[in-house]
């Protein structure tokens, strides 16, 4: 008899003892939660596929996806695979989005229906360290939250500006990067920014949200 065949009727002649391979195995089992997530297995190819994600460790958080943020020009043209675009197969896009705390490890700070956001890709659920889990306010929705990269990207320019109380200031382009830097260069103590924009469709907004001066 082998030694597996050994160790199963063991099992089956003694139901009141789990023996050592299935509890491992059980545990392996516990240990893990499936998500679906988007890949890229190609250019021009999107697929919804299943995966495993260990538990979180003791400073990691599983974040339940609620709003996972589409950057069209960047991510259009990496799926397309257009020129300037450095893509390596299978891709897994997305970069930003906003949940609530599914599992939280015991050094994490964070309790499971903590809201959060964080920097990962389009999945239905993913582990963060905790320390890029950022809470998310009361009264700010999923679906604004998941702009948090965004408003990264936009807050490293103003501060590589260095702008200085009663400068005045241009933000080139009113997409929503431009925007949010528009509101943090008043933030900063500029004394007014101008957007500059190619076309007017946004202009409007621009002056909703306070630039004195637009020119398209």
């Amino acid at each position: 008899m082998s030694g597996l065949a050994s160790k199963v009727k063991k099992a089956v002649t003694q139901p009141h003892k789990i023996p050592g391979f299935v509890q491992r195995r059980v545990a392996a089992i516990l240990n893990t939660v499936e998500g679906r997530r988007i890949v890229w297995p190609a250019a021009g190819r999107a697929v919804l596929e299943t995966f495993q994600l260990q538990r979180p460790a003791a400073d990691e958080v599983l974040v339940l996806t609620e709003a996972s943020l589409v950057s069209p020009g960047t991510e259009r043209a990496m799926f397309a695979r257009l020129p300037n675009t450095n893509v390596a197969y299978p891709a897994y896009p997305g970069y930003s989005a906003a949940g609530r705390v599914l599992l939280a490890g015991a050094a994490s700070g964070f309790q499971p229906g903590d809201r959060v956001a964080a920097a990962y890709p389009h999945a239905s659920v993913w582990a963060v360290k905790a320390g890029q889990a950022l809470p998310v306010p009361e009264g700010v929705s999923a679906a604004e939250a998941c702009f948090l990269q965004l408003g990264v990207i936009a807050l490293q320019g103003v501060r590589k500006a260095q702008i200085q109380l009663g400068e005045r200031v241009a933000v080139l382009g009113p997409g929503p990067i431009g925007l949010i830097a528009q509101q943090l260069a008043a933030a900063a103590g500029a004394q007014s920014v101008t957007m500059i924009a190619a076309s007017g469709r946004r202009l409007a907004l621009a002056r909703e949200l306070g630039a004195p001066a637009v020119i398209d």
